[in-house]
């Protein structure tokens, strides 16, 4: 219930980019009716409120955990590893598949496709450093946009070469 008098309908996308528009579409397309509001992509929700339970296993805060790796040659790209304290071979499906249901919950559907560019999920024994409270990863990604837009913000080479047009 969105709240009281009104049901609300979200349609998703399950973190396939290319239908994100598909779901927006329909949204936009789709009728009034009194009493239901209709919504494209999972919205962001606080960590609080954030608590998925998949074939009996949880994803949350009590036992998600993240960090970023470095990448010399690609130094603005997001690549995450995501750590569930119960990851194992033998439900690695299961884990990754409920990680990133949690994700698309968390940060927003639209946000978890569009902030982070690789991302890994493993278990606590492989982990090769120190993990981070999953829920700092929202201003983890805000900083790492901020840090990308300052950089470049305003940067432009070769203008004496530009051409424009206007239909």
């Amino acid at each position: 219930m969105f709240n009281e008098g009104t049901v609300e309908l979200i349609f998703t996308a399950e973190g396939e980019i290319k239908n994100i528009v598909f779901v927006e579409e329909i949204v936009q397309a789709a009728p009034y009716i009194k009493g239901w509001l209709f919504t494209a992509l999972n919205p962001e929700l606080n960590i609080e409120n954030v608590s998925i339970n998949m074939n009996g296993y949880i994803f949350g805060r009590e036992n998600l955990w993240f960090y970023a790796n470095e990448e010399p040659d690609y130094p603005d790209e997001v690549d995450l590893t995501i750590i569930h304290d119960d990851y194992y071979d033998s439900n690695k499906s299961t884990i990754i598949h409920g990680t990133y249901i949690f994700l698309d919950n968390f940060l927003g559907e639209l946000n978890s496709v569009t902030t982070i560019d690789k991302l890994i999920i493993i278990g606590k024994e492989n982990a090769t450093k120190e993990l981070i409270p999953i829920e700092k990863l929202k201003s983890y990604l805000v900083w790492r946009e901020k840090e990308f837009v300052e950089k470049y913000e305003g940067v432009r080479h070769n203008t004496d070469n530009d051409t424009f047009n206007s239909w």
